[in-house]
């Protein structure tokens, strides 16, 4: 079986939430347990994720081993849980940032705590950060809560650790299997 990508377009902000779309989407593969979501800020001037601004990749070199390729665009991942295994298997939350080190203290000064039941998986300069994200029930209206706060943590935390890149727009990567 191939799987399937396709873009939603959506605004989020203080007043202005088009998320609606999305949280269909995301609700059909937390269900299903067969997909994943990318979130990224999409520029003003050019709605194509392809043509996101990447920085170069440098000149082979045997001490790149040692350096690390600095992420430009951020980008937030959400794959859901399988909740058919027992127990359990929690919700993970990945963002990839240009901010470098202790993530999870810049979110923090920037007034963004991790939430209290999520648990941090790794703060890493290249790896990103990664959130083990449990659901807090086991109805589906508990569950499409939780994908709203998913949804709301990522947009807080770009703009936090790449208010640069944040424009109010957003496109999301809707992956299936």
């Amino acid at each position: 079986m191939t799987g399937q990508m396709h873009l939603v377009d959506f605004v989020a902000g203080i007043g202005n939430d088009s998320t609606d779309e999305l949280l269909d989407e995301m609700r059909a593969i937390d269900r299903e347990a067969n997909g994943w979501v990318n979130i990224r800020p999409r520029p003003e001037d050019n709605p194509d994720p392809s043509a996101a601004d990447l920085a170069p990749t440098p000149p082979p070199s045997p001490l790149n081993i040692f350096g690390r390729r600095r992420a430009v665009t951020i980008e937030g991942t959400w794959v859901p849980g399988r909740a058919r295994r027992s127990p359990a298997e929690p919700a993970s939350v990945g963002l990839e940032h240009p901010a470098g080190r202790f993530a999870v203290r810049q979110l923090r000064d920037g007034g963004l705590a991790v939430p209290d039941r999520w648990k941090v998986v790794t703060d890493h300069a290249r790896r990103g950060l990664v959130l083990s994200v449990p659901a807090s029930g086991s109805s589906v209206d508990d569950r499409a809560g939780d994908l709203t706060a998913i949804i709301d943590w990522l947009v807080a935390a770009s703009a936090i650790l790449a208010p640069d890149q944040v424009t109010g727009r957003w496109q999301a990567e809707v992956h299936t299997r």
